[in-house]
């Protein structure tokens, strides 16, 4: 049970590790994390009783 609980660390630490490198790396290689931006208006009452 040692072992896999151990092997399972082991996997997540790497994925962690794979994800962060791929954060890095994406917009290299053509990938846009970027949001895409518009304007939002809202009309906003101040002292509305």
């Amino acid at each position: 049970m040692r072992r896999i609980l151990k092997y399972i660390i082991y996997l997540v630490v790497l994925g962690a590790i794979g994800v962060v490198i791929y954060a890095y790396v994406g917009p290299h290689l053509g990938e846009d994390f970027s949001r895409p931006q518009q304007e939002i208006r809202q009309k906003v009452t101040l002292d509305a009783e």
